[in-house]
């Protein structure tokens, strides 16, 4: 899991630096390491950078991938 890189990658994201952190979120979701816990992080983050980026079609997509990729109990619920 990737929990270490999220508050970096919030960072840039909220440091308006969105291709340094899509690119960063590109690298990430090409590693085979990845779980579907941290596939679903990165969706949201790219979401994120989408919205900012004036794009709610694809932050929609990317934010409903995020939660397809996790149970209902990995929710919360």
């Amino acid at each position: 899991m990737y929990w270490s890189l999220l508050w970096p990658l919030a960072t840039l994201v909220f440091a308006d630096r969105l291709d340094r952190a899509d690119a960063w979120c590109a690298e990430l979701l090409g590693d085979p390491a990845r779980d579907r816990l941290s596939a679903s992080l990165l969706a949201a983050v790219r979401a994120e950078i989408a919205l900012r980026r004036s794009d709610p079609r694809t932050a929609c997509r990317l934010a409903d991938e995020a939660l397809q990729g996790l149970s209902a109990p990995a929710w919360g619920s």
